[in-house]
């Protein structure tokens, strides 16, 4: 026989509606609109009002006669059974503010951890007694207090504190030295202790995971990073696995030294710091700070997670214990006892949310949902609002969506969505809701396109091609005309090169040097050295030659230069005789053999260097030829003479009709030079100095630049 429940008293209804999730929807005359969770017959809430001393529960349990045993704060514990507080029981005188935190039961044995130590409860006499632990003989006696965890098994009681880890042999020791013994262990902040079914003992200290095998300790938080965090509770499974509740880093499980499973809230947990656990029938219960999670587990995989929130069962998210057994589910919360029936818990969800879209939003205009749109190109940011109805748990409501069938789905627990400056393209925004463990909703979808600019357009894009493609055409055929006009001019410059090369070939036998060698000849055969006369005839001959065959060439070898201007200083030196000498010197490190120059440049020079600076000299003269290399690849000429100097020089004295004459070769020279610069792209240069400045004759230093090689 149920008893029946009240609701809304003194509040007429006048109309009633059951929904989909089995919710029962009250609207009345003067009070609004009610809703009553389809989960309320399953859910039993105990608090002050139910007799409890306290809402605020800490730890919860079952005894041996089925009765609930929860702890409170001030060291008390109370028994509810048959839906009544039947007991209240107080742990000691010390302290009023000594929390509950762990309760287990065994037989008729109950053992409480409190923040004051730990206590021991005889169910037949209902007496308690505390713990004591002996350190060693210096230290004597001291008590176990701020106890973080303990572990009950058929020998022995294992106990985590603030500073130790200590076992407590059973059976139980009613004699008054009820002692314990120290692990050990270092002494440092502990949290869990858990001995394993291989007799290690599993803890957790400030710096992670550790066991002890062998009275050995063993360091595991360099196996995984998250198994260096702080560890709140440790349980092992039926199939030899660890379940670790992490502070902030979610539930770990681990085996053989590996983390098989490491569960977060992304995955679907109440949250990522996990106070407590425990374990039934393959399925863990997690106790947090935001509700608590049931996930299944069995042969190595998660198998489920289901939540449970102020949302559809809880008064309060603060969780602090979880018990469960065949017929109940206990949550011990901030504001109360719960009791859920576990037949009523539903660990996979057949509900499926129901999905709408409240509004869809380009910038403040508001868009149907059922309709296609096509946008310009500035227009492309969007807001879509939505909303998974599902009243028994609106929080566990989890959303999924995507701009394209072809892209993968992005997940989200928001009910809006920005999407900012998308690009010009056809969309087909889908989204889809579900809630942990149930399966996705329909899907909800807007189609839209966005126009590309102008710019982007196909036809844009053939004109910008067309366009391109006829300047290119027009560029080309401007530089082949370019190219042509270029080649035309530097034909035309070759020509005139050339033209300008025979003038000058032929202007370099100056008319007095000719003159003065045949008088040279003349001499010597009047004075009968027919010797004299026919070396100087038959080297004049040859010097003819090689002006006619130097004549027809554009550029010559360097060693070629230097032989031609060796025999032009040699049949000046027959004519001057002892009054004249001359110098060549060529750089080693020019080879004379692969340099190219053009023939006759230098010839003008050391003809102007005899005549106007050698000739008019009262005294022995001489000409130096040095040619070397400078660093940019350049060939250095110098033509040095100690003569009288460029302002003593009688061609500079001369009258401007005589001297026009005198410099036509120097002309063509100049004219030569200024061609090659054209040509060959490279900065050449003449230059005249005074030899020696600081005397009467003070000679004249040329100093010419041409093309290390052409």
């Amino acid at each position: 026989k149920q008893e029946a429940n009240s609701f809304l008293n003194n509040n007429n209804p006048v109309n009633l509606v059951c929904d989909h999730e089995g919710n029962i929807w009250l609207g009345t005359s003067t009070e609004g609109l009610y809703m009553l969770p389809a989960w309320t017959s399953s859910v039993k809430l105990f608090t002050t009002k139910d007799g409890l001393n306290s809402n605020k529960i800490f730890s919860v349990t079952k005894n041996n006669k089925n009765e609930i045993v929860v702890g409170l704060n001030n060291g008390q514990a109370q028994i509810i059974a048959e839906s009544k507080i039947v007991s209240t029981f107080k742990l000691g005188e010390e302290r009023n503010d000594k929390r509950i935190l762990n309760i287990q039961c065994k037989g008729d044995d109950r053992w409480f951890a409190t923040d004051g130590g730990i206590f021991h409860y005889y169910d037949r006499n209902k007496r308690s007694h505390k713990l004591s632990n002996k350190i060693n003989d210096v230290f004597g006696s001291t008590n176990i207090v701020a106890i973080k965890d303990i572990f009950v098994n058929a020998n022995a009681v294992f106990i985590a504190t603030y500073s130790y880890l200590c076992k407590y042999n059973l059976p139980y020791d009613a004699s008054e030295n009820r002692t314990c013994q120290v692990l050990n262990t270092p002494a440092q902040r502990y949290y869990s202790i858990c001995p394993a079914t291989n007799n290690v003992i599993w803890y957790s200290s400030n710096s992670g995971l550790y066991s002890l095998e062998d009275n050995k300790i063993v360091s595991h938080i360099s196996e995984n990073e998250f198994l260096s965090k702080r560890i709140n509770d440790i349980l092992e499974t039926s199939d030899s696995t660890l379940a670790l509740a992490t502070y902030g880093y979610g539930l770990l499980f681990y085996k053989h030294g590996k983390v098989l499973h490491h569960l977060t809230k992304k995955d679907g947990l109440a949250s990522d710091i996990c106070k407590k656990i425990f374990l039934f029938k393959n399925r863990l219960y997690i106790a947090t700070p935001e509700g608590f999670s049931i996930v299944g587990y069995n042969k190595d995989s998660v198998e489920f997670i289901r939540n449970y929130t102020t949302s559809n069962a809880l008064p309060s998210n603060d969780v602090n214990d979880v018990y469960a057994d065949d017929e109940d589910v206990l949550v011990a919360t901030a504001e109360g006892l719960v009791v859920l029936k576990q037949k009523n818990i539903s660990l996979t969800p057949s509900e499926i949310p129901l999905l709408r879209f409240n509004s869809i939003k380009l910038g403040e205009r508001k868009l149907d949902a059922d309709s296609s749109y096509y946008f310009d190109y500035t227009q492309n940011s969007f807001q879509f609002n939505y909303i998974g109805i599902y009243y028994k748990s609106a929080t566990d409501v989890s959303y999924r969506y995507r701009l394209k069938e072809s892209e993968n789905w992005q997940f989200t627990t928001n009910t809006s969505i920005d999407l900012v400056s998308l690009s010009p393209d056809d969309y087909d925004f889908q989204i889809q809701s579900k809630i942990p463990g149930g399966k996705w909703s329909n899907v909800k979808s807007f189609n839209f396109s966005i126009a590309p600019p102008f710019w982007k357009t196909i036809e844009f894009i053939v004109l910008l091609f067309i366009i391109v493609i006829s300047i290119a055409i027009v560029s080309i055929r401007w530089r082949f005309k370019s190219i042509l006009k270029r080649q035309k001019e530097k034909a035309s410059i070759d020509k005139q090169m050339n033209r300008l090369e025979q003038q000058a070939l032929q202007s370099m036998m100056n008319p007095h040097f000719i003159f003065n060698v045949m008088n040279s000849i003349q001499q010597f055969i009047n004075s009968n050295d027919k010797d004299k006369a026919n070396h100087y005839l038959s080297e004049f001959a040859r010097l003819i030659r090689i002006n006619l065959e130097l004549s027809i060439q554009q550029i010559i070898s360097l060693e070629d230069e230097i032989n031609y201007l060796e025999l032009y200083l040699s049949l000046e030196k027959i004519r001057f005789g002892e009054r004249f000498t001359y110098e060549i010197m060529v750089s080693p490190a020019i080879d004379d053999d692969e340099t190219m120059v053009p023939p006759m440049m230098i010839q003008p020079f050391l003809e102007n260097a005899i005549w106007h600076g050698i000739l008019p000299l009262q005294g022995n003269g001489y000409v130096k030829l040095s040619i070397e290399k400078t660093p940019d690849n350049l060939l250095r000429i110098l033509i040095i003479d100690n003569g009288v100097g460029i302002k003593a020089s009688p061609e500079t004295n001369q009258d401007e009709k005589k001297r026009k004459h005198k410099s036509r070769g120097m002309s063509m020279t100049y004219q030569r030079l200024e061609l090659i610069v054209k040509t060959s792209g490279k900065k050449l240069s003449i230059k005249y100095t005074q030899t020696f400045p600081e005397k009467l004759n003070s000679g004249t230093t040329v100093e010419l630049l041409l093309p290390g090689n052409l």
